[in-house]
């Protein structure tokens, strides 16, 4: 809280800010950061490598901004049980980042994001982060594709010929009543 306090010897002050971010940053061959990182509480070094159901991986450099509680009694109890900023920003928040950023892109195609999906993508990635993450099931889809017919007089002769079956995984999401069903985080 602002205002005087008062310091005994050899104790210490822990300041808390009222945001934290934690943003992806790219690194150069020799370790250093490509830019700076003044005022980013949590770096998370060349971004989360993530994979689309298509199998296509990807790295993420994700910038996420979170709000630390104004309440006395939710930021006094936050404060207990991480006791420094960087506690909550290593044990928490990063890897929460992280596993909600790789469970919501295996729920998408890299296809499906390139040809217009990206905005869906983020939308569902902010809303996993707010509210938890989503329980999914994995469906398979075939896609049967048949060999050309021939044109000849006895065409109903002829049968049609399985030529190649593709089989592909999608993920959805488990809805109860219609609710998107979740896990909290």
């Amino acid at each position: 809280s602002p205002g005087l306090k008062v310091i005994f010897p050899f104790s210490t002050i822990q300041e808390w800010e009222k945001y934290i971010d934690v943003k992806g940053i790219q690194t150069n061959p020799d370790g250093s950061f490509t830019q700076s990182t003044e005022g980013i509480e949590g770096v998370i070094p060349n971004g989360i490598s993530v994979r689309f159901v298509d199998k296509v991986t990807a790295d993420v450099f994700v910038s996420v901004r979170f709000q630390i509680p104004t309440d006395s009694e939710s930021f006094i109890n936050l404060v207990e049980t991480y006791r420094h900023p960087q506690n909550l920003i290593n044990n928490t928040l990063i890897p929460t980042i992280s596993e909600q950023m790789k469970n919501v892109t295996f729920m998408y195609s890299a296809e499906d994001y390139v040809t217009g999906g990206a905005t869906d993508y983020r939308m569902t990635i902010e809303d996993a982060l707010k509210n938890g993450g989503f329980v999914v099931e994995k469906v398979q889809i075939s896609d049967t594709i048949y060999s050309d017919l021939t044109v000849d007089s006895n065409i109903l002769g002829k049968r049609r010929e399985i030529k190649e079956i593709r089989e592909m995984y999608k993920n959805k999401k488990v809805l109860v009543n219609g609710i998107p069903k979740r896990i909290s985080h």
